[in-house]
């Protein structure tokens, strides 16, 4: 069967004790990002301490796009003709052309240069689609605003201006579609991250959140709410969006955070759904780290042994009645929620893209490209090597001239280099075994 072209994707995670620079020990994760498409499926191996999982490809040969005129001239002519197909009457056609611009941002870096003058045409395409479209053309629209924000920078302004008071109305109104809610309430939190500098701003939007997934925890009875996926997804994504504008918080107001939170967090830890609990021990390990970095090195809740017999329980979870792979990722993620909160060991995760290396070495960061990951999706690869205001945010740098770029190994020279390299582990192996030396037990 001919191997498809196309660009290979490696991930690989590494675990290991690490010291940050804060002198806590921390576990050391490493996971390259590389742009394609793959199942998550791989080995793991673990070795005393350690535990490595490599999530492989077949590795295939690279494609390499000319950067041409006609191929950007091509992209920017599809741009304008779905920019355009956003104002037909057909509901389905606007959907389609809504979907086609989000991909074009998030597969190409320099067409936002191009059509510097058409942002204002897009924010109208946006308000349109939000104000007269369908539940789903309006789920589509947000993305699209979300992509928007991050391609503009700072200078989405305007942008945001026109969405926050549209998404307001939606994110509390509970009879519109859950994962329309979900998306607008992330939207609306990025919006806050990337443009408002105001902390009652920010904190009025954080109100806003806590109000949909407060609805998780404990009834009055002390029993836990039984809720559909959809409802519980939606919680997930807001707290998640909470959790992101949580970042944000001045040290000033960590006090008065933690006192408003820290108490009713643990409760979602008993929700039946696995993303709900991992995002609320995310949250309190991030509380933690904050009320940590105020000041208070020691710092520990007033049901500080509770939490962590809670922690420990799904750190070591086997119910049979949960799936397996919940299962392994709950056990992963607690383990990680409760050394950082016992122990002040943070974990320290080294992502891949390229060339280049970012270093997710606290909470608070790690929850922030968690937030961005599932926005951009396949296109974070991208935006990481290439979008200023991301490299700004993890402190990247500038992005990286064709001058800095090392050019890949072609496919041929891959296969020479494991060749020869086979061939000299093989020589030196056969040597080793001449030169051994039998000793045969006395009888």
């Amino acid at each position: 069967m001919p191997k498809k072209k196309g660009s290979s994707r490696k991930e690989t995670i590494k675990k290991a004790e690490h010291p940050t620079t804060s002198g806590c020990t921390g576990t050391r994760d490493e996971l390259v990002v590389d742009e394609g498409s793959g199942d998550d499926e791989g080995s793991i191996h673990s070795e005393g301490n350690r535990s490595v999982i490599v999530l492989d490809e077949e590795v295939v040969e690279d494609t390499v796009q000319s950067p041409d005129g006609e191929l950007q001239s091509r992209t920017v002519d599809r741009l304008l003709d779905f920019i355009e197909g956003t104002t037909q009457k057909s509901s389905s056609g606007r959907q389609t052309c809504l979907r086609g611009i989000v991909d074009i941002f998030l597969t190409c870096s320099d067409v936002n240069d191009v059509i510097e003058d058409r942002r204002l045409t897009l924010i109208d395409c946006v308000e349109r689609s939000l104000k007269k479209g369908s539940s789903e053309e309006r789920f589509l629209a947000v993305h699209l605003g979300e992509v928007l924000c991050f391609s503009w920078g700072p200078d989405s302004e305007e942008l945001g201006l026109m969405m926050k008071p549209i998404l307001i109305p939606i994110v509390s109104d509970v009879s519109e579609r859950q994962e329309l809610r979900g998306r607008a309430a992330r939207c609306l939190a990025l919006l806050n991250f990337v443009l408002s500098s105001d902390i009652i701003n920010i904190t009025e939007t954080m109100a806003e959140l806590k109000n949909i997934y407060r609805l998780s925890f404990l009834k009055g009875d002390g029993s836990v709410p039984s809720l559909p996926p959809s409802v519980s997804a939606l919680h997930n994504v807001s707290l998640m969006s909470w959790s992101l504008l949580a970042t944000l918080t001045p040290l000033s107001r960590v006090e008065e955070l933690i006192e408003d939170n820290l108490a009713k967090l643990p409760q979602l830890l008993l929700s039946d759904d696995v993303n709900l609990r991992i995002s609320a021990g995310e949250c309190l390990a991030l509380l933690y780290e904050l009320g940590r970095e105020s000041g208070r090195r020691t710092f520990r809740g007033q049901t500080h042994r509770e939490l962590l017999e809670r922690l420990e329980e799904l750190a070591t979870d086997s119910n049979r009645h949960r799936a397996k792979r919940d299962r392994r990722q709950q056990r992963s993620c607690f383990r990680d929620i409760l050394r950082s909160i016992s122990g002040m060991e943070y974990p320290y995760t080294k992502i891949r893209f390229g060339r280049e290396l970012l270093e997710l070495n606290s909470w608070c960061r790690k929850l922030q490209y968690n937030v961005f990951k599932d926005i951009l999706g396949s296109g974070l690869s991208l935006y990481l090597r290439e979008n200023h205001l991301l490299r700004d945010i993890f402190g990247l740098g500038a992005p990286l001239t064709v001058d800095h770029v090392v050019a890949k190994v072609s496919k041929r020279e891959r296969q020479f280099i494991n060749s020869e390299n086979f061939k000299a582990q093989t020589t030196v192996r056969g040597k080793l075994r001449d030169k051994r030396s039998y000793r045969i037990p006395d009888e």
